[in-house]
């Protein structure tokens, strides 16, 4: 009997130790997948920056970061409010060019990986406010990842790039606070539209938690703005 175990333990292995440790390791990611989520902290805004600015960095970007939390407690009238800033350097091809004049080198093979890692992010669903360089704008805007201004605000923007999003620099909002006034000039101000990825941060249409993130980007878009306007 046990020969016959053996034996058919051997045969089986034999034709789909492929297909076994294929499933084996999606066990392994899921069960990691899930500790994750379950001990995953939950804030009340989730923002996701990218473009040429290193604002993770040590010497100065933390306090950049830490600026515009203040910046976002202040639009959402909440000094408590908890906001991860999810950041990414990424340099377009306008910026390569102007640093081969200064000899300035970009690895081409890790700026390729930061993209990729970017629009992942962003195809995720878990960030709705984005603040992003015009190049990864456009592209996610033509993937149809954004939500229309006028949908959340319920006006036309005066003065946006289009029907999806604007400039920071053309907002009050960005240049009378720090931190967001320190980032470039050209970076965009969007929303992510609510679709299913947002299911695996417990977010779906009508969820309070959404529902605010949307409340604090109208009051960034409706600072300094009068009522008749």
């Amino acid at each position: 009997m046990q020969d016959k175990k053996v034996s058919w333990l051997e045969n089986f292995w034999y034709h789909y130790k492929i297909q076994t440790i294929i499933v084996a390791a999606a066990v392994v990611f899921l069960t990691v997948v899930g500790i994750q989520f379950a001990t995953k902290q939950s804030y009340d805004l989730y923002v996701l920056y990218a473009g040429p600015a290193n604002i993770n960095d040590a010497s100065a970007s933390n306090a950049i970061a830490k600026k515009m939390e203040e910046g976002f407690s202040e639009a959402a009238g909440d000094s408590d409010l908890k906001t991860t800033v999810q950041s990414f350097v990424w340099v377009n091809s306008r910026l390569i060019e102007e640093y081969k004049k200064s000899d300035v080198a970009v690895n081409a093979a890790q700026n390729r990986k930061a993209l990729q890692t970017i629009l992942d992010a962003i195809a995720s669903g878990q960030y709705s406010i984005m603040l992003l360089d015009p190049e990864i704008y456009e592209d996610v805007r033509d993937k149809g990842a954004l939500e229309k201004l006028s949908d959340v605000l319920g006006y036309e923007v005066e003065g946006a790039l289009d029907e999806y999003g604007v400039r920071l620099s053309d907002t009050a909002f960005g240049r009378d606070h720090a931190g967001f006034r320190e980032l470039p000039s050209d970076t965009v101000l969007c929303v992510r539209n609510l679709q299913n990825g947002f299911s695996l941060v417990g977010q779906s249409t009508g969820d309070e938690k959404w529902d605010r993130q949307l409340d604090i980007f109208r009051a960034m878009m409706n600072y300094g703005r009068s009522d008749g306007e």
